[in-house]
């Protein structure tokens, strides 16, 4: 049932400009987090259904995994039931980051909560493996191999919405200050979950500066920010300094830059 309802659920990309499938979310998801919350709690309590519905993810991964080369969720900056479910069973993750102070409180939390929810997790699985056979617990599409040991997910974390001053093309002072204080927060708070053989610095995937009014244009025009940057970079028009168009051959550079570097990572 699970099966069809997803499926039906799927914005097939032959119906949109987007050109990949897209499975648009919905207001009933905070109606979903609390029944992830009331779970989270079961599972606490070492019962089985409480193990399942924290682990829908795996349920929904299964449905897919075979149809998609990749699959891409864009979580909200929060460390509720509905980020932790899929945190815990993803299998990367990327981090957003703004020169903002409170960013490093944030990616400390990120750590710290993530630790708390392995050592809860582990702990209720090896009562809950007391009580069930491994078929049982097999067939009921839980995660049977999560550890603190085996947490290797970080992949990296992209610097959104970075300004620059007007005399320098670097990144004004403030902001570079807490950005710096972020990445030592990143490389103490998150090591432990950062992907194998990768440099520290490499995880710092790109840079998004300022787009001027792409989105806001994009969205008027019902046509995704990527296809207006590939139409720009094909065309021969010399566009002004500030132009749109410039804006966008930037982004799609940028975003390429990312890509590439993430990729690298997951190698």
């Amino acid at each position: 049932m699970f099966g069809l309802i997803l499926q039906s659920a799927i914005f097939k990309s032959k119906n949109h400009s987007f050109k990949f499938d897209l499975l648009p979310s919905h207001l009933s998801l905070s109606e979903f987090e609390d029944t992830l919350s009331d779970a989270w709690s079961d599972l606490r309590a070492n019962k089985l259904g409480g193990f399942r519905r924290t682990n829908w993810f795996i349920q929904l991964k299964n449905q897919v995994e075979k149809k998609y080369d990749f699959v891409l969720l864009d979580l909200s900056p929060s460390l509720g039931a509905l980020n932790r479910s899929v945190l815990l069973n993803v299998d990367n993750f990327v981090i957003p980051i703004t020169g903002d102070i409170y960013n490093v409180y944030g990616i400390q939390n990120i750590g710290s909560w993530i630790k708390k929810w392995i050592l809860m997790y582990t702990r209720s699985l090896s009562y809950l493996k007391d009580d069930y056979d491994l078929d049982t617990l097999q067939n009921s599409q839980i995660n049977m191999i999560l550890n603190s040991s085996n947490y290797k997910k970080f992949a990296g974390y992209i610097v959104s919405r970075a300004k620059q001053s007007k005399s320098t093309k670097d990144i004004i002072s403030y902001q570079s200050k807490h950005i710096e204080d972020i990445r030592e927060m990143i490389n103490s708070s998150l090591e432990f979950s950062m992907v194998p053989n990768v440099d520290k610095k490499d995880f710092e995937l790109g840079v998004i500066r300022e787009i001027i009014s792409l989105l806001t244009e994009s969205q008027g025009n019902h046509v995704p920010p990527y296809k207006r940057a590939s139409d720009s970079e094909l065309s021969s028009t010399q566009w002004r300094k500030r132009s749109p168009e410039n804006a966008e051959y930037a982004i799609m550079k940028t975003f390429e830059e990312i890509t590439d570097n993430l990729l690298k990572n997951l190698e």
